[in-house]
């Protein structure tokens, strides 16, 4: 890891006064590597990393205080149309038939095929192969990896049945993974649940009251961060558009 300093230095012919890592977590004794160049010099720092492991909550000892955590999601629709080349003059899409028509077939093709930048940017005979390949890489690495679960097999599985439902109760995923002869608790489906939301990949919603009680005895929601595993991914046949 040090020798990434020299390197920038060489580059710029001088001490740089940024420096941008990608991945950095993969590397070992990454944090301690930072601090001491945080504290010695005045580069400042900009760093990326795709699992949770970045997330706020493993952050390192060494860097708690340090940094300033900013999550950077899928494209939003207005992000989406600026990768499409499409410039969207608000003031005047009412009016314009032609703009609102193509703006809707955008939308159409934002809700189906999600926002992520690099599907956003493929051939479309490309896109199912690059989403199947984040779904892969999220289950092995930001999962599996990271909290060394074994049967990927059933993890696999539960996340499928997640993508291709609306709601959920864990008591109705252990009755039907039982059904299919898969031996897991209730605790551990909650665990992977709990994996597949840590690495950002899906995110539950409790029904709403004001009651603790009542809002966690309802079904809960679940939300995928990006439509496109829903459209690869799972084996739904229909546009669920209202999804």
């Amino acid at each position: 890891m040090s020798a990434l300093l020299p390197a920038a230095e060489e580059l710029w012919g001088e001490e740089p006064k940024f420096l941008f890592l990608d991945e950095i977590q993969l590397m070992p004794g990454w944090s301690k590597w930072l601090r001491r160049i945080h504290e010695t010099t005045d580069i400042k720092l900009f760093v990326t990393g795709s699992n949770s492991k970045m997330s706020s909550h493993e952050i390192p000892t060494e860097l708690r205080g340090r940094f300033i955590e900013q999550k950077v999601f899928p494209l939003s629709f207005r992000e989406f149309l600026s990768f499409r080349n499409f410039d969207l003059d608000e003031k005047y899409l009412v009016h314009d038939q032609k703009q609102l028509a193509h703006v809707k077939r955008l939308l159409r093709e934002y809700l189906s095929l999600g926002g992520l930048p690099e599907v956003v940017l493929a051939d479309d005979s490309l896109k199912d192969d690059i989403v199947q390949s984040y779904f892969r890489t999220v289950v092995s690495r930001d999962i599996m990896e990271l909290h060394r679960v074994r049967n990927d097999r059933v993890l696999k599985l539960l996340l499928k049945m997640l993508l291709n439902g609306k709601e959920y109760t864990v008591n109705k995923l252990y009755n039907t993974l039982k059904s299919m002869q898969h031996e897991i608790g209730k605790a551990t489906i909650q665990q992977y649940i709990g994996y597949a939301e840590d690495a950002y990949f899906m995110r539950s919603v409790h029904a709403f009251s004001h009651s603790i009680k009542d809002a966690t005895k309802h079904p809960r929601k679940l939300y995928c961060v990006d439509n496109s595993f829903l459209r690869f991914v799972s084996t739904k046949f229909s546009h669920d558009t209202g999804r």
